[in-house]
């Protein structure tokens, strides 16, 4: 069964990515994903507000992970 993990603190003291962000204006903060040990490939989407088309699509691989 598929089930739902939370992270609820800070990760070396950035909080989660959530909020809006204003033209021209950066956002900080992070995602945390769990995935099988045996991953291979990750993509993430990002569509813009909805007066665009606008969509970011970001592919994430094992050997991108810097520890």
């Amino acid at each position: 069964s598929d089930s739902i993990n939370m992270l609820l603190t800070d990760v070396d003291g950035v909080g989660a990515l959530v909020g809006d962000v204003a033209v021209g204006k950066k956002l900080k903060g992070y995602l945390a994903y769990q995935v099988s040990p045996e991953w291979k490939e990750v993509e993430f989407s990002y569509k813009g507000d909805f007066l665009s088309n606008d969509k970011l699509t970001f592919v994430i691989t094992p050997e991108d992970i810097i520890e």
